[in-house]
């Protein structure tokens, strides 16, 4: 049974390490493609887009002031600033600006005029009073002149967001041809392998059946015989071997040919050569 652990315990290992190396291969690919198109990328050209559409709408809001006929019409720009200021917040919090996407470019544009624009819908500009006309005109039109470049910068943004895309695309392509193949030589090194252990199986089945045959075969002689290997020790034997031999522990482990004579010596079962026990091995050994 020792002999059939051998070949099943190899194989484990061999599985077991190509079913380790493509789990490394694997880990490395989606750690390099992950490292090549990070999450912050995209979430930052949303970041950005959020924030430029936010300006806009603060420069729809401005306009619907301009023709509202309320008295306090700074009440309806306002909440729409805090909303700019408010994405500009999160885009500066959330996301780093070492990235591809000129997160810091739009930020460092957009939230100067931001302020501005809340200074003079809350203090008023050149003497003139908060909601005034001219206030409000000068607040469209800071806030129209930032949008333009916000969306020069976020226009940038979805390009280099489809350039990463499209190499992200070239990198998992490659990794799903690389992992077919990886896949398909361990296929066949399992299929190699358990046809290796299907024979080494059948063999030893049938070199028991055989060693089975051969001592049924052996016991129906009358005569004695037995099978001693290169060091001399006891292979099998027929039963009157057996027989003659029925003082000497035959069944030991390690019993060898020179042991069985000098067992049955010492038991009395022959005389030694010439009255002399030693001559047994002596002349064994010449």
């Amino acid at each position: 049974m020792a002999f059939l652990r051998f070949p099943f315990s190899v194989a484990t290992f061999v599985l077991l390490c190509a079913s380790l190396a493509i789990s490394f291969f694997v880990h490395q690919t989606l750690t390099r493609v992950q490292e090549g198109l990070p999450a912050e990328v995209l979430q930052q050209q949303r970041g950005m887009s959020h924030a430029a559409e936010a300006l806009f709408q603060l420069i729809v809001g401005i306009e619907r002031a301009r023709v509202s006929a309320i008295e306090s019409r700074t009440g309806l720009v306002l909440p729409l600033v805090e909303d700019v200021e408010d994405r500009l917040g999160r885009l500066r919090r959330e996301y780093s600006f070492d990235s591809l996407n000129g997160a810091s470019e739009l930020h460092a544009i957009v939230h100067p005029a931001v302020e501005d624009v809340r200074r003079w819908l809350t203090e008023g500009a050149a003497g003139y009073l908060p909601g005034s006309d001219v206030v409000l005109t000068l607040a469209a039109r800071r806030s129209a002149e930032v949008h333009a470049q916000a969306q020069r910068l976020v226009a940038s943004a979805d390009s280099a967001a489809i350039r990463l895309l499209e190499a992200e695309a070239t990198r998992l392509g490659q990794f799903r041809n690389s992992l077919l193949v990886y896949i398909g030589a361990f296929l066949l090194l399992t299929v190699g392998v358990v046809y290796l252990l299907f024979r080494q199986r059948e063999t030893t089945r049938r070199a028991a059946v055989d060693r089975e045959r051969f001592l049924r075969s052996i016991e129906h002689i009358d005569q004695g015989i037995a099978l001693f290997d290169a060091n001399d020790e006891l292979v099998l034997c027929n039963e009157p071997f057996r027989a003659l031999f029925v003082r000497t522990a035959l069944d030991a482990t390690g019993a060898t040919y020179l042991s069985i004579i000098r067992d049955f010596v010492k038991s009395g079962g022959i005389a030694a050569v010439n009255g002399d026990r030693t001559d047994i091995e002596a002349h064994y050994n010449r």
